[in-house]
């Protein structure tokens, strides 16, 4: 099985990558694009999807690497490429990526949509498991809503609220007193 490359983007990508994500992502779960390409220490780090020996993206994620995990916040795949292994290898690629290291993403609740169903059961084949299912995302910006999500992770944890504390703080800028709690 060989595994997607992840690599920066192509210049001439980033507008399609942007459509991509646009189009994967409500307005309440998507940051602001400039933030996306111009990440900072710990993230976002946007990467194309590269599978085979493409010279074309065939997808997108965006990685935070946090003090005790790796946090996927964005992660979308051409739907002509989909039902074709590259989300499932590219999370192998994550893994292989960051040995060791815990991975955690947030999913919409199971009773939002089948897609939500589906898309549960794709991380559960790939070896995520919820870890919290009472996690509310906090707004990207001013005048959007906060989200009720689950987060899932490849290792059990021992306190998923500090997770949900390290995440509204790290990625979402909130200060301790202003978190939000499900």
């Amino acid at each position: 099985m060989r595994l997607p490359r992840l690599d920066a983007p192509r210049a001439h990508e980033l507008e399609e990558l942007h459509s991509l994500c646009e189009f994967s992502f409500p307005p309440e779960e998507r940051r602001d694009w400039d933030s996306v390409i111009n990440g900072g220490e710990k993230g976002p780090a946007l990467y194309a999807i590269y599978d085979d020996d493409s010279q074309h993206a065939v997808g997108m994620v965006t990685l935070w690497t946090l003090d005790s995990f790796v946090y996927i916040e964005h992660f979308a795949v051409y739907d002509q490429m989909r039902g074709h292994g590259i989300g499932g290898r590219t999370l192998t690629a994550i893994k292989e990526k960051y040995p060791g290291k815990n991975i955690v993403l947030e999913v919409e609740k199971p009773e939002v949509s089948p897609e939500a169903k589906r898309r549960i059961a794709f991380y559960e084949r790939n070896g995520f498991r919820t870890i919290s299912d009472t996690y509310i995302q906090p707004p990207y910006r001013p005048g959007l809503p906060s989200v009720p999500l689950n987060i899932m992770a490849t290792h059990p944890v021992d306190n998923a609220a500090a997770i949900e504390k390290l995440l509204q703080r790290e990625v979402y800028g909130l200060t301790d007193a202003r978190c939000v709690t499900g």
